[in-house]
């Protein structure tokens, strides 16, 4: 059966704030910015938002906040072609969101992160017809377990996974369903610096098949 969606994200869907400086603060004071954005971000929306503008058919599955944030992040997911139908509103929560200092001269970032306080997604809400139809499965271990089985499902359907570990362990579970990439980051995107991976649409293209 022909797939309906390329690549599936789950997970983790946030606002960034982002200042541009020329060096990190080493103390208590004040820092001045060179340039300062809202923008989304995030690992997993990240890439489907380049897969997306690639060309490929993307959606993606999580749940935000009833706040301002959550509306920028549905919002800024319209923008590049994303389907955002299996995004979950949660009354009286709040998205995650996070404040970024990204240094000028290599675009590598020191972050605040607050995870936001809505419930992660359970099994049951998964979207199974999605997941199955899906040649790839983008995901960064965010709504634990649910993100096991949505790999499970989409493994015995015929997809592919892929984990972005960022920064940490890789889970014996994951590692199980998995293939593994690391996409560039937000910062690099603002500052249009090159961060690990000097070409993150030639990463992407290869990661979910797009050609080129």
């Amino acid at each position: 059966m022909k797939s309906s969606v390329d690549v599936v994200g789950l997970g983790m869907s946030l606002v960034d704030l982002l200042h541009v400086v020329e060096e990190f603060p080493d103390g208590p004071g004040v820092t001045e910015s060179d340039e300062s954005r809202i923008m989304g971000g995030g690992p997993v929306p990240t890439a489907l938002c380049a897969a997306s503008r690639l060309g490929a058919n993307c959606a993606i599955i999580d749940r935000v906040g009833s706040d301002w944030k959550g509306d920028h992040v549905r919002n800024e997911y319209h923008q590049y072609g994303v389907d955002t139908a299996h995004i979950i509103s949660e009354s009286g929560r709040s998205t995650s969101f996070s404040s970024a200092l990204v240094r000028e001269r290599d675009g590598e970032r020191h972050i605040v992160f607050s995870g936001g306080d809505f419930t992660p997604l359970k099994i049951e809400e998964l979207p199974m017809k999605l997941l199955a139809s899906a040649r790839f499965l983008h995901l960064n271990g965010r709504h634990w377990p649910a993100c096991i089985e949505a790999a499970r499902i989409v493994r015995q359907s015929g997809g592919r996974n892929s984990f972005d570990g960022g920064g940490g362990s890789l889970s014996g579970a994951i590692q199980g369903t998995a293939v593994f990439h690391r996409y560039f980051n937000s910062g690099a995107r603002f500052c249009g610096k090159p961060v690990r991976n000097p070409r993150p649409g030639k990463t992407t293209r290869c990661s979910f098949g797009l050609g080129g």
